[in-house]
């Protein structure tokens, strides 16, 4: 980073908040899980059972234990399952974007009934 000026030190923390209310906050993850939905697709992955069940229990656990949440009382449970929970709706768009076709029908699957 290259600085032109004079470069200060904070006294206090800089507290960012980037939304002040879950609404704020789900208006936001809609927007956000449609773009990282479209990267997926751009990845060409298969969506499986592991993308839409493993990976956000294991953002919960991230998030909740390794960062340790649980030391944040109920504002460290919300961010950890509102984290897994961003990580589940981006791989759900993601597999609805590659899957959906057919004037927005959903395509049969293998184990469907027909």
């Amino acid at each position: 980073i290259f600085v032109h000026g004079n470069v200060g030190k904070l006294n206090e923390p800089f507290l960012h908040y980037s939304y002040h209310s879950l609404e704020q906050y789900m208006g936001k993850m809609a927007r956000y899980t449609n773009w990282a939905a479209s990267d997926v697709c751009k990845k060409h992955i298969e969506i499986g059972v592991s993308h839409l069940l493993f990976r956000p229990f294991f953002t919960f656990f991230k998030m909740y234990v390794l960062k340790l949440g649980f030391f944040d009382g109920v504002r460290g449970i919300i961010i950890a399952l509102l984290s897994s929970y961003y990580v589940y709706i981006k791989y759900a768009k993601a597999w609805e974007m590659i899957n959906v076709k057919n004037n927005g029908k959903p395509e049969a699957d293998s184990h469907s009934k027909k």
